[in-house]
């Protein structure tokens, strides 16, 4: 991991610092997040394994837990339906009420059964690949791959793909089209439901322009404009972050809303 040499504040909740989620893009009343190390993220926060997640509500950091996820998994993409489903997907294959999921897929909980959202194998998507990044925009899924693959066009690490009827399609973002390093492997994304503004973490700290990140932080892509900032510092919340990377991500509305497994 490559971070920013930068003084780290710890004691501060992620809702307490007003900049961390300060942007010109929709508001962001929840954040749920996944990281890829087992850690505490903010003062009186629980403990989370890298295979579960943490709602931060209005400062308070809930940890939640998908049923029978294996210890040896890292959930590593997310994403929260309207519906209450939760969409995600492990860094590793796993067997889940009998069946099998690679780790190039979707997986969709709902109503205490898990069932397949995005089936690699069927899209084209070689075995092997791991689907690092999940979302949902207008209706359809976004993702994002930890290498390059072909699947009809070839897609790198960089480029975030929306899903059109079980296929991928049309990259919304295109990263040598935007001139992003190709070092740049995008682990976690959030479409704000339908609007023009994408979150996105990467698996390295970089830059882009003069917008600077670490692993840990989202930036911000508004799609119209084609412009780039950062949105959350996370490092501001824990000190937690200098180990650790931010590998999931599924940003709520201003209005602040609970699972039904909790």
């Amino acid at each position: 991991m490559c971070h920013r040499r930068l003084s780290r504040l710890s004691g501060f909740s992620l809702a307490l610092v007003g900049v961390a989620w300060a942007g010109a893009g929709p508001p962001i009343g929840e954040l749920n997040f996944s990281a890829d190390i087992s850690a505490q993220f903010g003062p009186g926060a629980q403990f989370a394994h890298d295979h579960d997640y943490v709602a931060d509500r209005g400062g308070t950091q809930v940890r939640l837990q998908l049923p029978n996820l294996p210890e040896s998994a890292d959930l590593d993409a997310l994403h929260l339906d309207s519906n209450d489903d939760v969409l995600f997907s492990l860094d590793t294959g796993v067997r889940l009420g009998g069946v099998y999921y690679d780790r190039g897929d979707a997986i969709r909980y709902s109503g205490g059964v898990y069932t397949i959202a995005f089936d690699a194998s069927a899209a084209g998507v070689p075995g092997g690949v791991n689907l690092d990044a999940l979302s949902r925009r207008n209706g359809r899924l976004l993702v994002s791959f930890d290498r390059a693959l072909t699947a009809g066009t070839t897609y790198f690490p960089g480029d975030v793909i929306e899903v059109d009827g079980g296929a991928l399609g049309t990259r919304i973002l295109h990263a040598a089209a935007l001139g992003l390093s190709p070092a740049l492997n995008v682990d976690a994304i959030d479409a704000l439901g339908g609007t023009s503004h994408l979150l996105v973490s990467f698996d390295r700290g970089g830059a882009i322009g003069a917008v600077r990140f670490a692993d840990e932080d989202v930036v911000e892509f508004d799609l119209g404009a084609s412009t780039w900032s950062l949105r959350i510092d996370m490092s501001l919340a824990s000190n937690r972050w200098d180990a650790a990377d931010l590998d999931a991500l599924a940003a709520g509305s201003d209005v602040i809303f609970m699972h039904g497994f909790e």
